[in-house]
């Protein structure tokens, strides 16, 4: 999972799936998600603020079936480092 905040668009764009064109959009809880071929490939946040990025992205990303600890990790690194791509590889939980 990658993401990038653009600190003069004030936008945060999280890249979950290597997929282009980014065809079809949609609003879940107030975040734009894009789709390629029917599947998500991506959520954008403006405005993101690092203290509340976690509880906006997290109705998404269960909505979307993804892991919302991941998705408000890039998150949260994107926010720390603006205007540079965040990769960011998370393994399964031991349990």
């Amino acid at each position: 999972m990658r993401a990038e905040y653009d600190s003069e668009a004030r936008a945060l764009q999280i890249v979950l799936a290597d997929a282009e064109p980014w065809t079809d959009g949609d609003e879940i809880a107030g975040l734009q998600v894009a789709y390629a071929g029917g599947v998500a490939a991506g959520i954008e946040v403006l405005r993101p603020d690092i203290a509340t990025v976690a509880a906006r992205l997290a109705p998404v990303a269960e909505r979307l079936g993804v892991d919302a600890q991941e998705v408000a990790a890039v998150a949260q690194a994107a926010l720390a480092v603006p205007d540079r791509e965040v990769t960011l590889a998370v393994g399964r939980p031991y349990r």
